[in-house]
């Protein structure tokens, strides 16, 4: 089964992810914020896919996905952000805007993962 880490300051956007997640068949981590993350893909090596959203405590999304590939060079990476994708520099990565439209979003994810 796929796994994916959700990343999200906001409670109610980690319950809604996880529930769009669930039901696409993927087995669900989640995290508050950056430095949660990381300890969960240390002790969760086969983790395929981190879904995080750009602004987020401590480290934001930009730097956890930098660190997330060190520690997992094949981890597959989605930014979600609520603010002006054009002040956001997101190295290739693709990004997601809020609020989420859950056929877009499962879109997206279907073409990161590389699934149909």
């Amino acid at each position: 089964m796929a796994s994916v880490l959700i990343v999200d300051h906001e409670d109610d956007a980690r319950g809604w992810l996880s529930r769009l997640f669930h039901d696409m068949g993927y087995e669900i981590f989640t995290a508050r914020d950056g430095y949660e993350a990381l300890q969960i893909l240390i002790d969760n090596p086969s983790i395929t896919l981190r879904f995080a959203d750009v602004q987020l405590p401590f480290m934001k999304g930009t730097a956890l996905a930098a660190a997330s590939k060190m520690l997992s060079p094949n981890l597959k990476v989605i930014l979600a952000t609520g603010y002006d994708p054009a002040d956001i520099e997101t190295e290739d990565m693709p990004l997601i805007l809020k609020p989420f439209q859950p056929g877009k979003l499962a879109d997206t994810v279907r073409r990161v993962v590389g699934t149909t």
